[in-house]
């Protein structure tokens, strides 16, 4: 099954959505002809109503680590970290993850806007599936890291985008998943907490855990990850030695990916 070494494997991993295009009602249509008629429902769709996010990827990922992911808007890495989430699944290929996973995705879909602070770390916990008694034992570290004493017992509605940041990540770094996704979630983190971030992003790689980290913000990346790979249209560009990989996606990030990026593997 796993090497002992390797945290993550992706093997052939592929995934599509259907695209109804020109008439806005003609998803409603489809769906309601497929409840009537069993040959509409099982049909195959046409290539044209069909987005491929994902093509054939395949990398692995070893234990205990920071690894990056690269590439553009619209480039695939959004729908990768939720199959490695678990959230979604891959048309075909198989996506491996060893261990439990904690991940921020959609942090405007976690976080319950008449909840309290106190209330969001159980809530949150309890998402990511921790024991009730980590929560509890975790509780003082998660308010300090995230600085929302005063607020602790105010609605979450009433903080700011990045308190509801630290909020999430605080719950995310001290709830001990063998596995951590981050899409973008230091985008809107003020320097000092982003500083802290790495800070804990770099005890949680030394403790054996394994990062997943999305962003755009490419001194970031080069500061913190060990490994990164890029996506461009779904497809993988270039995968390897993380300063190795961002020094050359910096050379055809001004020009449009698809037309004049080097492909395969770096060494």
């Amino acid at each position: 099954m796993f090497e002992r070494q390797i945290a993550i494997r992706c093997r052939n991993v592929s995934k599509c959505f259907r695209r109804d295009d020109g008439d806005p009602y003609q998803g409603l249509r489809s769906k309601l002809s497929g409840l009537v008629n069993p040959w509409a429902r099982n049909r195959e769709p046409s290539a044209g109503s069909i987005v491929w996010a994902l093509r054939d990827i395949s990398f692995a990922i070893p234990a205990g680590g920071v690894f990056g992911v690269l590439g553009a808007n619209g480039s695939g890495k959004s729908v990768l970290l939720r199959i490695l989430a678990r959230v979604t699944k891959p048309v075909s290929g198989r996506a491996e993850v060893l261990g439990s996973v904690g991940s921020i995705l959609d942090l405007g879909g976690m976080l319950l806007p008449e909840l309290t602070g106190k209330e969001t770390i159980y809530q949150l916990g309890t998402i990511l599936r921790c024991p009730r008694e980590t929560i509890v034992r975790r509780f003082d570290d998660i308010v300090e890291f995230a600085g929302i004493g005063p607020h602790l017992h105010s609605i979450v509605r009433g903080y700011s985008a990045g308190t509801q940041v630290r909020l999430a990540f605080a719950v995310m770094v001290y709830l001990d998943a063998d596995v951590v996704l981050l899409d973008e979630a230091l985008s809107v983190a003020d320097q000092d907490f982003r500083r802290r971030c790495l800070e804990r992003i770099r005890e949680m790689a030394a403790q054996g855990r394994t990062i997943v980290l999305v962003s755009h913000e490419l001194e970031m990346m080069a500061e913190v990850c060990d490994q990164a790979l890029v996506l461009d249209k779904g497809e993988l560009k270039m995968f390897g030695e993380a300063q190795s990989v961002i020094s050359e996606y910096r050379r055809w990030v001004p020009a449009p990916l698809g037309t004049t990026m080097r492909t395969g593997n770096l060494k």
